[in-house]
């Protein structure tokens, strides 16, 4: 047998099998299936961070000192005053973290009572304003050994984006199908999302998306004050959430918009309000800002194009801030005018939504792989919804661990002894697979010139030992990596939504139920 005629074969046997695949995933499965998925994505989420090295201690700083506060019952310790105290290194918490997370963090932490062995400092060593907070944690972190059970609470945040993804996929035809079990198991699998715990330490972030998709099935459902409520608590763990909400507010119609408001307005004020009254302009800052350096005199990572410009204060803070919220603001405006025929189905909400979730990517100064997690769990689901997984999305995911490689060999925190070599082997296996697409297009008669430009690319910019180089043939700018990556999710969301708003979009799929 001829190597051509083995090929094909192979091609035609690949067809086959993804249309049983998709055929299967489209059948109702059973409520046992469905719990074992939830089960299974869980553990193949928690190999995957593990494999990369587990939580890291990056950016930990920013929610572990509030963690600490709140299990020990110290509220006004979560924003303390600035004061000179020992220097801490990585430790040393530069910015601070919106409250949700510390709380959920603090409470599960109280409960397994992390560090018990080891008093926390009192109010009085504290100091007023909690002045000494950050240097007596930190010891007592040292000597308690809480420092890595508290990391290890990120995981938890996990749960919330699987039970938020399943929550809004049970809200459509999708629900009791193939669909849905594939949906934590796609999930799992998606490096930003990853990231977020390997990759300096954002499981706020986690929570954060986990709660907007909660959101996102409530207005699926017709269920407003609820949708507002979970975009409250939202903002409370993230504030990036305040893309979708903007969406949300254009999109969901004047006669929504105060009930989707009270319900946001409802939870901010119970969550960020105690803080508030405790630590006044010190916890209104951070509530409002979070962690973001954006604007300050703290130097940015920077790299990407806006960073480029060279803008500090008012204006950088107006272009990295203002305008992504305006941007969100028009896609969705621009989403409800071409639709205006249609209702606003399950995929249509989701997609306008994610696509508002990527104009912070546009106009950001820092970009780390993590950044990427809100945009690629609403892409996902969009694919989910839609019921497959397109090639678009693929080609996405191989640039994108070439480009952001989720194995971080800077940090020692999660270093593993095999770090180096999975750094190294990761763009590897995607230009495998590049290559085995592009076979497979050649036996079938085909012939895509954006799968070649995708394979020169991660050929010249893969950092890769295939070719027996430590360094990439050419050094790619990070703002460059920006422009490739973001521009890639920027028309893959366009064209889904060219087709939402289209009648080829077939409505029984899309209908919540």
């Amino acid at each position: 047998m001829s190597a051509l005629s083995l090929l094909g074969r192979l091609a035609e046997t690949r067809a086959v099998l993804a249309r049983r695949v998709v055929a299967r995933l489209d059948r109702p499965v059973r409520p046992f299936a469905l719990v074992m998925g939830w089960i299974g994505s869980t553990v193949l989420f928690l190999l995957v961070a593990t494999g990369l090295g587990g939580p890291t201690e990056g950016d930990s700083s920013e929610v572990v000192y509030g963690t600490w506060a709140i299990a020990h019952g110290h509220l006004g310790c979560v924003y303390p005053v600035v004061a000179p105290h020992l220097p801490l290194g990585l430790a040393d918490p530069f910015a601070l973290a919106a409250p949700l997370y510390p709380i959920l963090a603090g409470v599960v932490a109280a409960v397994l009572r992390i560090g018990h062995t080891v008093p926390f400092p009192s109010g009085h060593a504290l100091g007023p304003d909690c002045v000494h907070g950050f240097t007596l944690a930190f010891r007592w972190s040292s000597v308690s050994g809480a420092i890595l059970p508290t990391v290890r609470l990120g995981y938890l945040t996990w749960v919330v984006v699987l039970a938020g993804a399943t929550y809004l996929v049970r809200g459509t035809s999708r629900r009791g199908t193939g669909w849905e079990v594939a949906t934590g198991f796609l999930l799992a699998v998606a490096p930003p999302i990853v990231m977020c715990i390997t990759y300096y330490f954002h499981p706020q972030d986690l929570l954060a998306m986990g709660l907007v998709l909660f959101g996102l099935g409530a207005t699926v459902r017709d269920r407003t004050l609820a949708a507002g409520v979970w975009f409250g608590l939202a903002l409370t763990a993230q504030q990036f959430a305040v893309l979708a909400v903007v969406a949300l507010l254009v999109l969901v119609g004047r006669a929504r918009v105060v009930r989707l408001l009270a319900g946001v307005a409802a939870a901010v004020l119970v969550v960020d309000g105690p803080f508030v009254a405790v630590s006044g302009f010190r916890a209104v800052k951070t509530v409002l800002l979070g962690s973001s350096r954006v604007g300050s005199d703290i130097a940015a990572h920077g790299g990407t194009v806006v960073f480029s410009l060279g803008l500090t204060g008012i204006p950088d803070f107006l272009l990295a801030r203002i305008t992504p919220i305006v941007a969100a603001a028009l896609v969705a405006w621009l989403v409800g005018r071409t639709t205006t025929a249609r209702p606003l189905r399950p995929y249509l909400i989701v997609a306008a939504v994610t696509a508002a979730l990527s104009c912070r990517l546009v106009f950001e100064v820092n970009l780390f792989g993590y950044y990427f997690m809100a945009c690629a769990v609403g892409l996902l689901l969009g694919e989910v919804l839609r019921g497959q997984v397109g090639r678009d999305v693929l080609a996405f995911a191989g640039l994108f661990v070439v480009g952001m490689n989720p194995e971080h060999i800077a940090l020692i925190s999660n270093l593993t002894t095999y770090g180096l070599s999975l750094y190294y082997d990761l763009p590897i296996v995607v230009l495998g697979l590049g290559v085995l697409t592009l076979l497979y297009d050649a036996v079938r008669r085909r012939f895509s010139p954006t799968l070649v430009l995708w394979l020169a690319l991660v050929t010249l910019a893969g950092q890769t030992h295939l070719f027996g180089r430590y360094n990439p043939y050419w050094s790619f700018p990070e703002w460059a990596w920006q422009i490739v990556l973001v521009g890639y999710l920027v028309a893959i969301l366009a064209r889904r939504l060219r087709w939402a708003a289209s009648e080829e979009a077939p409505v029984e799929e899309l209908v919540a139920v």
